[in-house]
C-alpha cells in the first residue's frame, strides 16, 4: 500500500494562502519540492465525546470512505458509529503519485490581467468533506500515519514528512 499522510483543512488552507502548494482536482501540489499528491477527504479521529470506543478508532485517520464501510456517520467534525461519537479533525488522506516531477503551476487569467488579482491566491481550498449517509462494507485497514510518522523509505514521503514539519 502507497504511504498516506493527513493534512489538516487548516493547514491546506494556510499552503495555499502562503502560494507554498497548489490545490485543483484533488490533486495537491508542493512546488518547491515538485512533488505531486492525491487527497482524499479524511478525518482524524481526536476524542471520545459518548459511548465506548468498540472500534478502537480513537487516535485514528480515516477517509470518509472508511467511516461509512464501518457504518458511520460524519457530519463536520464529528463522527457517529452505532452509539458512539468521536470528535475529529477534518482534512485530506494524501497518496503520493507516482512520478516525484510535479506539473508547475501557471498564473490564471485573472492573475495575469490584473495586479490585485496576484496577491490573492489562485486555488482555493477545498470545502470540507460533506456529510455521508451509512452504507454496508468491510472494516478500514490500519490507521493512516500523521506527519512525523509518514516518513519512509521513499524520497517522495521524506521530502513532503520535512515539508510539513517546516510550515506546520
Amino acid at each position: 500500500m502507497a504511504e498516506r499522510l493527513f493534512v489538516p483543512q487548516q493547514k491546506l488552507e494556510a499552503w495555499l494562502e502562503a502560494r507554498e502548494v497548489t490545490f485543483d482536482d484533488n490533486i495537491l501540489v508542493l512546488l518547491k519540492e515538485k512533488l505531486a499528491y492525491t487527497l482524499e477527504p479524511a478525518v482524524r479521529v481526536v476524542s471520545l465525546i459518548d459511548g465506548t470506543d468498540h472500534q478502537e478508532i480513537l487516535g485514528k485517520t480515516l477517509t470518509v470512505a472508511e467511516v461509512t464501510a464501518l457504518k458511520g456517520e460524519h457530519y463536520r467534525a464529528s463522527v457517529i458509529l452505532g452509539d458512539t461519537a468521536y470528535q475529529c479533525e477534518e482534512g485530506f488522506v494524501g497518496t503520493a503519485s507516482i512520478t516525484k516531477e510535479a506539473p508547475a503551476a501557471t498564473p490564471t487569467p485573472a492573475a495575469k490581467a490584473a495586479p490585485a488579482a496576484r496577491a490573492a491566491p489562485t486555488t482555493k481550498a477545498p470545502p470540507p468533506p460533506a456529510p455521508t449517509a451509512a452504507a454496508p462494507h468491510a472494516r478500514p485497514a490500519a490507521s493512516t500515519p500523521t506527519a512525523p510518522e509518514a516518513v519512509g523509505a521513499d524520497d517522495g514521503a521524506d521530502m513532503l514528512a520535512a515539508f510539513m514539519l517546516k510550515h506546520m
